[in-house]
């Protein structure tokens, strides 16, 4: 499950906007919607070192974090949605927001109770398939409460 946290000085564009960019995403990636969590975090350009926020520019500063998975290529092309749909939401040129993708290796997360290791050999790690039919249940029935 991807987690993108988004850093700017300008306010978030709200809920709907943010739950459009994590749409986006789950269906760039082929999972399940709501699969993909995103933070706003307002910061304050006084508060910190960015020199394009000193001079008036509001283009975020993004992490997001995926499992290890991903081929290069479909995170590069993530990266670049996610840097034109913030540059839209925040009314930004795409070439002022940063972008870094963090890769989470097979043994290093855990959810759901338990630490989730993956086939690294094979290229793709777990899909919701994987999962039992309650944990896949369950996860479903919390995206959907969200909505």
């Amino acid at each position: 499950m991807p987690v993108i946290e988004i850093c700017a000085p300008a306010p978030s564009p709200g809920p709907e906007r943010l739950r459009e960019l994590s749409d986006t995403v789950t269906a760039l990636l082929g999972i399940p919607t709501g699969m993909c969590w995103v933070l706003w975090r307002r910061v304050d350009p006084t508060e910190c070192y960015r020199p394009e926020w000193a001079a008036g520019s509001v283009a975020p500063i993004v992490f997001l974090t995926c499992k290890e998975q991903y081929a290069a290529e479909q995170v590069e092309h993530l990266n670049a949605t996610v840097a034109a749909f913030l540059s839209t939401a925040s009314g930004c040129p795409a070439n002022e927001v940063y972008v870094a993708d963090r890769r989470v290796r097979s043994g290093e997360l855990f959810t759901r109770g338990a630490t989730v290791h993956w086939d690294t050999t094979a290229g793709l790690g777990p899909s919701l398939g994987d999962l039992s039919d309650q944990q896949t249940a369950e996860t479903r029935e919390r995206g959907e409460r969200l909505r």
